[in-house]
């Protein structure tokens, strides 16, 4: 995995065109793609795909809408896939429905308890919500004391979500 602007493109442009002494296959990440912006990076990196190695796989991240137009046209709209985040305020209607398909119920704040347990993004979501499917029973509620008894704390704790339940007086949430 490589971050476009901590690792110079020339020498991500190399590790691609080694071969692999081990593998059969190999696959890259590029994070953060819309930081290529230099026209000799663009060029490289162009070049590169016009003539991709069979055996490897280069995946670019950005969490832009959008990159350079010259990368942006080198890339074919075949080998192209767009992902979206879900907004905060449909994320309660996603965690709800995903429950209801799979033949539980669960009450808004137990909801909530998953919102706040999990990390902000639907993968994650997904990830936690199926593997505590696992461990409910689907005759009755999913509840509060549920998801915190099953789920373990996966969202990111900040000085400032740490703050407000020091502030609170939750102890056993603070720890």
């Amino acid at each position: 995995m490589y971050y476009a602007g901590e690792t110079p493109l020339a020498e991500i442009i190399s590790a691609l065109r080694t071969a692999s002494l081990f593998a059969a296959a190999r696959i890259f990440f590029i994070k953060r793609c819309e930081g290529i912006k230099k026209k000799d990076e663009l060029t490289l990196l162009s070049s590169y795909l016009a003539s991709q190695a069979d055996d490897t796989i280069l995946i670019l991240i950005s969490d832009e809408t959008s990159v350079a137009k010259a990368l942006e046209q080198a890339i074919s709209p075949a080998q192209k896939k767009v992902f979206w985040e879900l907004l905060d305020n449909r994320k309660r209607e996603w965690v709800e429905n995903f429950f209801r398909k799979e033949g539980f119920k669960i009450g808004s704040d137990a909801v909530e308890a998953v919102l706040e347990m999990v990390e902000n993004n639907t993968a994650a979501l997904q990830q936690e919500c199926s593997r505590l499917i696992l461990f409910l029973d689907k005759d009755r509620e999913v509840s509060p004391d549920d998801v915190e008894r099953w789920l373990s704390h996966t969202r990111e704790e900040s000085v400032f979500t740490l703050f407000s339940r020091i502030a609170s007086g939750d102890l056993s949430r603070s720890l």
